[in-house]
């Protein structure tokens, strides 16, 4: 039986998911500028983490061990379901965090006008 494994993959590759979405939700953020050099800044983003992959798919992965000695198997019936419904929330938490920054965090804040009161000035003529 494989620890530590889900759907038959290790933790490096939910690493590299979880990296790859938050350097997209940065280069997004960052798109939204109107400077080139922000824009420079989301490509050398994506660059970076494209370059920090290619390393982690280089670097040598440990060899499985392939050894039947396991004399029984336990299934579980509601695992897809559990699957399911973890999937679903995660999409809805996503839907939620994403309409909750369009309608608070995106809301324009206009300036109020200041009011307008008397101006004193101070002599130094000594009158």
């Amino acid at each position: 039986m494989e620890s530590g494994r889900v759907f038959g993959v290790g933790p490096g590759v939910f690493i590299v998911a979880f990296i790859w979405s938050f350097a997209v939700f940065i280069f997004l953020a960052i798109s939204r500028t109107k400077t080139i050099g922000a824009t420079t800044g989301g490509l050398a983003t994506i660059f970076v983490l494209a370059v920090v992959t290619i390393i982690l798919f280089v670097i040598p992965r440990e060899q499985l061990d392939t050894s039947e000695n396991d004399e029984f198997e336990i299934f579980d019936k509601l695992f897809y379901w559990r699957v399911a419904l973890v999937v679903f929330m995660g999409i809805s938490f996503i839907g939620g965090l994403t309409c909750v920054f369009v309608t608070v965090w995106m809301e324009p804040v206009f300036a109020k006008p200041l009011k307008q009161s008397k101006q004193w000035t101070i002599s130094m003529s000594g009158q």
